[in-house]
């Protein structure tokens, strides 16, 4: 099934599977899973399936999501990094998902990237709440 990429709102459902590509078109993988912080009420990291170096196809890469830019013409999301900063990306092994909710770990990952880290944080200053209205 190919995702509909005519909406800004889409299922995780929808994106697994979708290409990553570098800038200049050359392939780098798709995304297997997408992790979501459910306090924060955001994705925190995509899980990456690197198909740019076939031996690490055990591998799930954890890219954080704001690295990620989606490109409606491709169809495919556009990851701007040197391939020797992709292979040395952190990962966890496609078994062995005990890292995902590592919140050490990926504190780890996010320095390795170079991004600011936000997951666990209060709701109140992630998302919109509406007020409850009294009976």
């Amino acid at each position: 099934m190919t995702p509909d990429f005519n909406s800004a709102m889409r299922s995780p459902d929808s994106l697994r599977g979708t290409r990553v590509e570098s800038p200049a078109h050359a392939a780098l993988g798709r995304i297997e899973d997408l992790i979501v912080d459910v306090p924060a009420g955001r994705v925190a990291y995509a899980a990456l399936c690197c198909e740019a170096f076939p031996d690490l196809d055990d591998r799930l890469l954890a890219v954080p999501w704001e690295m990620l830019a989606f490109d409606e013409g491709r169809g495919a999301f556009i990851l701007d990094v040197n391939p020797d900063v992709l292979r040395a990306a952190p990962y966890f092994l496609r078994g062995n998902r005990a890292r995902v909710a590592d919140v050490d770990w990926l504190r780890g990952a996010y320095i390795y990237w170079g991004v600011h880290l936000f997951v666990n944080a209060p709701a109140e200053t992630t998302r919109y709440t509406r007020p409850v209205s009294k009976p």
